[in-house]
């Protein structure tokens, strides 16, 4: 080999003046900056692309193999890539686009551009990390998809079973705990009282009854046809137990309103009775005979007052009687065991005693 020093304005002599910059003679368009700029993106997105489809393959196959429990704990420790996905996948687009343009710097007079031997290789390494990523990717959502779709399913199969397990748990002890009716309007008032603070905390799980039956409408709506049959099951049991206690409360609330009416008849009858026993033990002194007539007439209607009020109050005494016994309209579909003969006697005695009473 012969080594020959030669000056700039003589290289032309040895090499093609298109493969010189203006500097050296030549007509070579070249930006230095550009091409290393250019050079360190492509560099960079060579590196992470690289690096980010060993992470989605680790991620992707996990999923796809071993058992369930084995697929959760790989995605779990792998789950998420160590770059975005989306922003590498923007960088080598614009890469690709700058590649594949005839004409940088255009601003500068336009002048034509060739690309360098290296960029015309980089543009089929580019385009094939590209699909090769944009393949990764697409099965990496369906991953992510499923794993929300799963994770998603669990949170409401968890949250069901609270709801179901309080209400036939707590929710059902304070219900069977309360079977009184009291002995007074008074006593069925606050009894009143104590169940409307029961259904308050009813309704705190009969809110979250109605938003769990939501998503799960919006899952059934999503048409996932593997879920179905589990979600259909979840929704049928949270409305069978919800709709169960619903019932439950609103039988207890009637009877306590049952009860106070039968109250409130037997206070007023037993102050008609008081009454006419007052009547009829002071000693009557009449003036004349229009006296006479008009006392006469007062105790007429005051017998005719207790005889309504004491069909009245058979009226509602075995009205109370028959929800009482309605012990189906109660269970919705359970077997309960319910006391009511403590109930039933008291309505039976009250009854009784106002009967005696008129008659005496």
């Amino acid at each position: 080999l012969q080594v020959i020093l030669v000056s700039a304005n003589k290289l032309t002599r040895y090499i093609e003046p298109c493969q010189l910059t203006e500097d050296f003679g030549g007509t070579l368009t070249y930006d230095h900056m550009d091409w290393l700029n250019k050079r360190l993106v492509f560099e960079k997105f060579t590196k992470e692309s690289t690096s980010l489809l060993d992470e989605l393959a680790l991620i992707n196959n996990g999923s796809d193999k071993g058992s369930q429990q084995e697929r959760e704990r790989s995605i779990d420790l792998n789950f998420l890539p160590s770059v975005d996905p989306e922003t590498v996948l923007q960088t080598g687009h614009e890469l690709l686009s700058e590649l594949q343009q005839r004409r940088f710097n255009g601003s500068d007079g336009g002048v034509s551009w060739s690309p360098m031997d290296d960029e015309l290789l980089a543009q089929p390494q580019v385009m094939k990390l590209l699909d090769s990523l944009r393949e990764q990717y697409t099965r990496y959502q369906e991953v992510c998809r499923q794993r929300s779709k799963r994770t998603q399913l669990e949170e409401i199969q968890q949250k069901v079973m609270q709801v179901v397990n309080w209400l036939e748990g707590p929710g059902s002890e304070q219900l069977r705990t309360q079977w009184g009716i009291g002995d007074s309007i008074r006593a069925s008032q606050a009894l009143q009282q104590k169940h409307e603070e029961i259904e308050s905390q009813h309704s705190e799980w009969f809110a979250v009854y109605v938003e769990l039956n939501q998503q799960i409408a919006a899952l059934l709506n999503a048409g996932d046809e593997e879920d179905l049959v589990e979600l259909k099951a979840l929704q049928q049991q949270l409305s069978d137990v919800c709709y169960r206690q619903a019932s439950q409360l609103e039988f207890r609330q009637n009877l306590l309103q049952a009860a106070l009416e039968f109250h409130s008849v037997a206070q007023d009858l037993s102050q008609q009775l008081d009454g006419l026993l007052g009547m009829l033990c002071v000693d009557v002194a009449p003036a004349d005979g229009a006296s006479i007539q008009q006392t006469l007439k007062l105790l007429e209607e005051k017998l005719k007052s207790v005889d309504l009020g004491l069909q009245g109050l058979r009226e509602k005494g075995q009205s109370l009687l028959d929800q009482i016994s309605n012990q189906a309209s109660w269970a919705y579909g359970k077997d309960v065991t319910i006391e009511n003969k403590e109930n039933v006697d008291h309505i039976q005695g009250v009854m009784e005693d106002m009967q005696l009473r008129k008659q005496r």
